[in-house]
């Protein structure tokens, strides 16, 4: 069973992308992971082939629309998300160590602003 340690063809970005789109439901279209990790449909695509490849996820088509392709973790999956999720963790206590509540909540937020600012700069519109 491949590991988040083991020799894979996967880059480090593939595994940690595995553990945050595991995150949302199983059985989320190429589409919809995209959008959620912000990334274009081609370099979703290649993620999965290389995940599926190692044994990581598994693709079925969608019952109702053949032309869908929905991505579902495997036993490797899984096990990857709960190692890299407990990483995760880790590393975020030891980053914000010393900080408030209200501190670290203020500093969580700043990235997705600054997204945000990027993705609708100001252009007197409503953003949606």
């Amino acid at each position: 069973m491949p590991s988040l340690h083991g020799e894979t063809e996967c880059s480090p970005i593939s595994r940690i992308s595995c553990s945050k789109f595991a995150r949302g439901e199983d059985g989320q279209a190429h589409g919809e992971l995209a959008e959620k990790l912000q990334i274009t449909p081609a370099t979703i695509t290649r993620m999965i082939q290389c995940m599926e490849k190692s044994g990581f996820v598994q693709r079925q088509s969608d019952a109702n629309d053949q032309c869908i392709a929905r991505v579902y973790l495997t036993e490797a999956g899984n096990a990857i998300r709960a190692e890299l999720e407990a990483v995760w963790d880790r590393m975020e206590v030891d980053c914000f160590a010393g900080f408030s509540r209200e501190r670290t909540g203020r500093l969580t937020q700043l990235p997705a602003k600054i997204r945000e600012n990027l993705t609708f700069p100001k252009t007197g519109k409503s953003k949606p």
